[in-house]
């Protein structure tokens, strides 16, 4: 009975934070993009060019398409985010050992100690009236909370010039010179002896001025804007999606301001700050990764016959993913394998350096309601229906053994038996990596590479649990009657248990030990002890890989590093699958 209020106050929880979250993202303010497409480009600037810095050096940059934001974040968006929250900006914390930002008095720049998100150019409180602006006094580190409280990213320094230029070599987007007819800056310092122009000596409201070919306005001038990059010289060597050194001291800058003269807002001009650093006259806007596994459902499916355009077909991929709850895995690099001295370890845990993008992974593994609205949608048949791989059916326990039974499929419990309507929350089983793949596809989604996999189940651990050196049955579903390495044995529940009923790991991700066993994209082979980046197994192999344990199976099963495989069209009574897509 105890168990039962403990499970129920757990249920009300997560119940709770569900409609918290759903609540916080309808708060969340909207942004207009522009989708940027991917290209070439030279980033930087010719030696010919006037009033040219020596740290433009010319190279060669290839991009993938992204979006970035049509305007600069205005103080309405970021009080959104603080509203929501909570959050206090560097201004107010004093970070870096100063209260306050930098304003302009109208002869200098000085200190103002209340100065804040909420001020203008001149340190007073801004109206409501002017919450259209640019937000300003905001440093790095509050740019990219925001930016990650929107589920975005700062522009990289290349994704940022890039944008800008439009296709253009010349100093500015709009050729050889930039009027204060065009864009907000100080006009009384004129650009290679043209004709000196107006000097507004305040911030524009977003979108005053035409904007660039690709839809983006305030490029040059109004406020400098935060990028991503760590600071640092250019190499000449070409470059492909470019996200500047690993670490360093002060964080880019783009894009020139309402106090600045004509030559700091060419599309080449780079500035710098310390990541704490904010003025009256530093902004920021946002970039998105485009979702490169969408793209590929997307291309197949308008190459079909009598198929609709690619935005009617994106606006129905975007309705069925946000039916799935994400967590986000970030880029980096991992131990991928386990240690020689890891207890129960098999020889096919190789330990090497694998690096990763960005991905974004489902929470939970697939549900049978998920998986239902799938069939519903599409009429598809499952591998267990067909009876593919010589047999019908689906693997069940019968509670002293497994055994194939016929009629079994998606639809079942572990027992073979019809699962009712309540259990819907469980994981899905039943179902194929053929299956799998199928909804993935339908989800404008994929499978988990096995090195994805194993990061995101990490979560940054290199224990053989993302719990530490044991798992016990209160953190996770698995056969308790085999314990890790002598602990004492626990509870086996013998089945599934709906998707979310233990604590999550560090990344917010259910279930990375145990309840079922998951499909990876990748054919199943051999580990290399080389370093690699965006692994995707084998060319071909027959089997596929699949991780993460099960209600069936012993701890040692759950480890982070423990692999196994099975024919693409196998299925079992604790096998199921959860999707990622690139961020």
């Amino acid at each position: 009975m105890a168990r039962d209020t403990e499970r129920l106050k757990s249920l009300v929880a997560i119940m709770v934070a569900m409609i918290i979250a759903s609540n916080v993202s309808a708060q969340k303010p909207a942004i207009e993009w522009e989708e940027i497409p991917a290209g070439t480009f030279i980033m930087g600037s010719p030696t010919s060019e006037p009033d040219r810095k020596v740290n433009e050096t010319q190279h060669r940059v290839t991009l993938n398409d992204y979006k970035i934001g049509k305007y600069e974040v205005t103080v309405r968006q970021f009080k959104a985010f603080v509203d929501v929250t909570g959050y206090v900006t560097d201004a107010e914390k004093g970070t870096a050992g100063t209260n306050g930002s930098v304003i302009w008095n109208g002869t200098e720049f000085v200190y103002k100690a209340a100065a804040n998100w909420r001020y203008d150019e001149r340190g007073n409180l801004r109206p409501e009236t002017e919450y259209n602006h640019p937000v300003i006094h905001v440093s790095w580190n509050d740019a990219k909370a925001f930016a990650e409280w929107m589920s975005c990213r700062l522009p990289t320094e290349a994704e940022w010039e890039y944008a800008c230029r439009v296709g253009t070599t010349t100093p500015f987007y709009t050729g050889n010179n930039l009027k204060t007819s065009q864009s907000n800056f100080d006009g009384s310092l004129s650009y290679n002896k043209n004709a000196e122009g107006e000097y507004r000596r305040r911030i524009m409201p977003v979108g005053s001025f035409s904007p660039n070919e690709w839809g983006l306005y305030d490029m040059a001038g109004n406020v400098c804007e935060w990028c991503s990059d760590w600071y640092s010289d250019y190499s000449e060597e070409a470059q492909t999606n470019p996200k500047g050194p690993a670490a360093g001291t002060r964080r880019v800058s783009r894009g020139g301001g309402w106090i600045y003269n004509t030559l700091r807002c060419r599309s080449a001009d780079r500035g710098s700050e310390f990541p704490a650093d904010r003025s009256c006259y530093r902004g920021f806007r946002l970039a998105l990764s485009v979702n490169a596994d969408k793209k590929r459902i997307i291309g197949n499916l308008i190459n079909e016959p009598n198929q609709e355009s690619s935005a009617v077909v994106a606006t129905r991929l975007d309705a069925r993913i946000a039916t799935i709850e994400w967590a986000s895995a970030p880029e980096g690099t991992f131990k991928m394998g386990s240690p020689k001295s890891e207890t129960d370890r098999k020889e096919n845990e190789i330990q090497h350096d694998v690096t990763l993008s960005a991905f974004i992974m489902s929470n939970n593994e697939v549900t049978m309601k998920q998986f239902k609205t799938f069939i519903d949608s599409t009429g598809y048949v499952t591998d267990a229906e067909k009876g593919t791989g010589g047999f019908q059916g689906s693997v069940i326990w019968t509670g002293t053994k497994m055994e194939i039974r016929e009629g079994v499929n998606w639809k079942c419990d572990e027992r073979g038996n019809l699962r009712p309507p309540n259990e819907y929350n469980h994981p899905v089983i039943h179902v194929s990596w053929n299956d799998a793949k199928a909804f993935a596809d339908w989800m404008g989604s994929r499978l988990p590479t096995e090195a994805e996999w194993e990061y995101a189940c990490r979560a940054g651990t290199t224990t053989p649990f993302n719990t530490g050196v044991n798992l016990s049955t209160t953190q996770a579903n698995y056969n308790g009657n085999y314990p890790y390495s002598n602990h004492a044995k626990s509870e086996c529940r013998e089945k599934t248990m709906p998707a979310g009923s233990f604590i999550s790991n560090d990344w917010g991700l259910f279930d990375m030990h145990g309840n079922v066993r998951e499909w990876c994209s990748d054919c199943y082979g051999d580990y290399s002890p080389m370093a690699q980046t965006n692994p995707k197994g084998p060319e071909w192999k027959p089997s596929r890989v699949i991780r993460g344990g099960s209600w069936y199976l012993s701890a040692r099963r759950c480890r982070s590093a423990d692999r196994y495989d099975d024919q693409p069209d196998y299925r079992c009574c604790d096998l199921g699958f959860r999707i990622v897509f690139l961020e």
